[in-house]
């Protein structure tokens, strides 16, 4: 696996009536990763100030901790989908094979293959 990081950037819409149940789903994540996954890099959720759209932005040290990641946080994934509507998704950087696919069906644009660049 390639040592270059590897982002998650999921641009979404909260559903009607459920903004404090995303604030409490965001947090327990924010807490589970920060707990459970120290190659993760950041992983922050934004929101608008109506509260309406977001965008979720991960990164991972490599993709060996994306897919630590993906162990570690799956059981509560469908708590998510149930509170949001992803409007554009995108993977960005050498994903596993795993990643890909479970990136690929929730329709997110994959890019694995960087131009130019670094990572500290």
């Amino acid at each position: 696996m390639s040592h270059q990081v590897v982002v998650y950037v999921d641009r979404f819409t909260i559903r009607e009536g459920s903004l404090e149940d995303f604030r409490r789903y965001a947090s327990e994540m924010t807490e589970l990763v920060k707990e459970k996954e120290p190659e993760t890099k950041s992983f922050t959720y934004y929101v608008d100030e109506e509260g309406r759209e977001g965008t979720a932005v991960f990164v991972f040290a490599n993709a060996n901790a994306a897919d630590f990641h993906l162990g570690v946080a799956s059981d509560k994934f469908q708590e998510g989908v149930e509170l949001l509507s992803s409007t554009d998704i995108e993977l960005l950087g050498p994903a596993s094979d795993r990643a890909v696919q479970m990136a690929k069906a929730f329709g997110a644009n994959i890019k694995t293959s960087s131009l130019a660049g670094f990572a500290r």
